[in-house]
């Protein structure tokens, strides 16, 4: 606020000024001499004219003071407009400067993806997030971690990525994630955080870390965490994050699946979509299909061309999913039952995926379908 001040408003009250003085000083000399000048009204009209160097002519002072106050008055305007147009381009080139560099905040931006952290193949990251998230733009992407420049240019040089916006800062602090806009944000996804030389134990501690911040900010941000060690996962779910990723454990998963059975390996890549677009989904279930059977919901989407394979209960935001839970529990009037519900709402899992339950297993609220959707659908 202090650079808008010095480069905008100080000329706005300077031209206040040199609009008041020179009005009282024409109406002093040119009252009772020039017909033009009847009232201050005149006067003001023509000083702010001349000000502005519109230069209209319908009013003209004929007395030599009169003349020095619309040369004070001409010449405060041409000197002013510069300190203006100066103003103005001063502040678009810091912005300009302050994006490339990574040290601007975000501004008016609401249902945005915040990322925390760098991966090594950062460009191929955002890339394949704009890839499987098609309605996800560029422009809607936040990426907040302590790089470089350098780093920085590395995404720049796509030209698919010139709208995603850099911010350079410690992730985990209150005041770098403020500048994210962390506070309207749809999701945050927290990386295991590469671009510093620190052990696994401090990427994974400064992940927790980041979690309880954004919590701090807002309670309405889903967050998705990634950690290199499952100790870690207990802490995480302590502070009730919405999902966690175990990236190093899905890779050795997939390298013993791959020696086990054949072609799993090529299966999971397509279902997840690695080069292509992913065909495993998440679809929301209808809220007439909720409190109904499974065999129902898989009714629903068979009409679809899509093939359900289960259920993923309590999604959505841990934090309010057991807020709500409570709130339920309360309105109890059986103390024993009131007790069970408590608890129930205590342990509360997030997105728990129920793969293919049985015809009769019943639907809970809050649940997503689970869909290998067709090759030609979006």
């Amino acid at each position: 606020m202090s650079f808008i001040k010095k480069r905008l408003l100080i000329p706005l009250w300077i031209f206040t000024g040199i609009v008041l003085v020179t009005s009282v000083a024409v109406m002093l000399f040119e009252k009772g001499v020039n017909g033009q000048f009847t009232g201050f009204l005149d006067a003001l009209w023509w000083s702010f004219v001349s000000v502005t160097t519109t230069g209209y002519g319908d009013k003209v002072p004929v007395t030599l003071g009169g003349r020095i106050a619309a040369v004070v008055a001409m010449t405060g305007g041409v000197v002013l407009l510069g300190l203006v147009t100066g103003g103005l381009a001063s502040i678009l080139v810091e912005k300009s400067l302050n994006r490339l560099k990574g040290l601007g905040k975000v501004e008016n931006m609401k249902n945005h993806f915040v990322i925390c952290g760098w991966k090594q193949e950062m460009p191929r990251v955002l890339k394949d997030i704009l890839r499987l998230h098609t309605s996800l733009k560029a422009s809607g992407l936040v990426v907040l971690a302590p790089v470089d420049e350098e780093k920085i240019q590395t995404v720049r040089e796509s030209e698919d990525l010139q709208d995603v916006v850099i911010l350079r800062g410690d992730y985990h602090t209150e005041e770098a994630l403020k500048r994210a806009g962390i506070g309207t944000a749809k999701k945050a996804i927290v990386l295991a955080d590469s671009s510093q030389k620190l052990s696994l134990s401090e990427v994974d501690a400064r992940t927790v870390m980041t979690v309880m911040s954004i919590q701090k900010i807002s309670k309405d941000v889903y967050i998705c965490a990634e950690i290199l060690d499952r100790k870690y996962e207990h802490y995480l779910r302590m502070v009730k994050c919405d999902e966690i990723l175990f990236t190093k454990d899905y890779s050795r998963i997939m390298l013993a699946n791959a020696a086990v059975d054949v072609g799993i390996s090529h299966v999971v890549a397509s279902l997840l979509g690695l080069e292509n677009e992913s065909y495993l989904v998440t679809r929301d279930i209808p809220p007439g299909l909720v409190g109904k059977t499974f065999s129902s919901v898989r009714g629903h989407f068979d009409k679809r061309g899509e093939i359900v394979i289960g259920i993923l209960e309590n999604t959505g935001v841990l934090r309010r999913l057991r807020e709500s839970a409570l709130r339920e529990a309360q309105k109890s009037p059986d103390i024993s039952d009131l007790v069970k519900k408590l608890r129930a709402a205590k342990d509360i899992q997030g997105n728990v995926p129920v793969i293919n339950p049985g015809p009769d297993y019943v639907v809970p609220s809050n649940s997503m379908a689970v869909v290998v959707r067709g090759s030609n659908q979006g």
